[in-house]
């Protein structure tokens, strides 16, 4: 039997059917996608449609990067970029935002911040140290302490220790919560707590006395600090469970995040929730891995 298309009178048919259809249907198909990949405006409200779409296509990650290190982009919407480039978890911008770091704008430089310290930037730690112990901004310095020590890196050490003895009670509070975060085998802040503990502010030493808690990993009391009203403190409790919380404390970890108000807060106890879960999955595998190999020992 001869297939129907290959008849002759057949096959002009089919060229022509497939000749006016196929871009009438390329036509439908760009102009149904096309919103997907529609041009970022340099505008606060085109950044915000972009972060609630959770846009990450390569040509907004280049936009916002360009609007941030752009002269000419107003200092609103170079904010909201900065802003944006953390929101979206993009790290591929990591240098646009180091400039920023720097930017005349107090608004750009503390939105940079923010996303550099979201991002866990490493490369952003010689930033925080500078504005930490440089800025003329007390919220920038705050903010730049903050990140060391979610950041925790050993190389922190020398400028928390500084900044331990700065003549702000509020610096040196920020500082005894930094330091017990960077708490390890190697580096050990207890004394430090305890020097802490016996300054002559109140405020120092309450803080001294939560460092102390993280750095002894005394769970309960450091669970019991996510109620506390005030943010950093939540922040740092909750950055505690993220390396060190157990199964049983998931259950406390998201009952404090569906209440979690404040972002930053919210976005750390998300991690812990899912370190754990890591944690425990890690484990899972290594139980799974070590029994199979007990099974196909020889026997003796």
């Amino acid at each position: 039997m001869v297939p129907w298309a290959a008849i002759p009178g057949n096959k002009l048919f089919i060229k022509k059917l497939f000749s006016s259809w196929i871009p009438a249907f390329a036509g439908m198909t760009i102009l149904f996608i096309s919103p997907l990949f529609a041009k970022l405006e340099p505008t606060t409200e085109s950044i915000d449609k972009a972060v609630q779409g959770k846009k990450r296509d390569t040509q907004t990650k280049l936009a916002l990067a360009k609007f941030l290190s752009d002269p000419g982009t107003p200092v609103l919407v170079k904010e909201r970029a900065a802003w944006a480039l953390g929101q979206l978890d993009i790290r591929s911008q990591n240098k646009a935002l180091l400039k920023a770091g720097e930017n005349k704008s107090l608004l750009v430089r503390s939105a940079a911040l923010d996303s550099l310290i979201r991002l866990r930037a490493s490369s952003a730690l010689p930033l925080l140290k500078k504005t930490a112990a440089e800025d003329p901004v007390f919220s920038l310095r705050f903010k730049a302490i903050v990140g060391m020590g979610l950041l925790r890196q050993a190389d922190a050490i020398a400028t928390l220790v500084k900044l331990a003895q700065d003549s702000n009670e509020e610096i040196r509070g920020v500082t005894a919560l930094a330091m017990a975060a960077l708490q390890s085998k190697k580096n050990d802040f207890g004394d430090a707590m305890d020097y802490l503990g016996k300054d002559k502010s109140s405020f120092v030493q309450e803080r001294a006395k939560i460092g102390k808690e993280i750095v002894n990993k005394n769970s309960s009391a450091v669970l019991n600090k996510l109620e506390s009203a005030d943010p950093v403190v939540r922040l740092f409790a909750a950055q505690y469970f993220h390396y060190h919380g157990k199964a049983g404390h998931i259950s406390s970890l998201k009952n404090h995040l569906a209440a979690e108000i404040n972002g930053d807060v919210k976005h750390e106890l998300d991690l812990a929730v899912k370190g754990i879960q890591n944690r425990i999955r890690e484990e899972e595998k290594r139980k799974a891995a070590a029994q199979k190999a007990k099974s196909a020992a020889p026997k003796k």
